[in-house]
């Protein structure tokens, strides 16, 4: 996680994972794994989120932050995610949260 150590002179990382086997425990201070039950559950109890298309990225006001949402081609099942994209500190910013359901492009996919 977060380990992008260079080879000096070349264009390969040091203790790349091309060259090995590593075992990952969750005693790593960056871990995902003990998130992974809850996302796991999020991801099956929302519709929107099984089926790739009927995605719409919309403005966060920031480069370190994806915002969008996804949703079911009926619009009863909408998720808004905002992504962190730095992975060494906290983001914030502000988000456009559009009123309507026209935000989310009815009947067009994978826009």
């Amino acid at each position: 996680m977060c380990e992008a150590r260079r080879l000096a002179g070349s264009e390969e990382y040091l203790a790349s994972e091309k060259y090995e086997i590593r075992a990952w425990t969750g005693t790593h201070r960056a871990t995902l794994s003990p998130r992974f039950p809850r996302l796991n559950h999020i991801r099956r109890a929302n519709p929107a989120l099984q089926d790739a298309s009927w995605i719409s990225f919309h403005n966060a006001f920031t480069i370190k932050i994806l915002y969008y949402s996804k949703a079911t081609g009926d619009l009863q099942n909408v998720v808004l995610v905002a992504i962190n994209l730095d992975p060494r500190f906290p983001q914030e910013c502000d988000i456009e949260v559009r009123c309507g359901l026209g935000a989310l492009r009815r009947g067009r996919r994978g826009e």
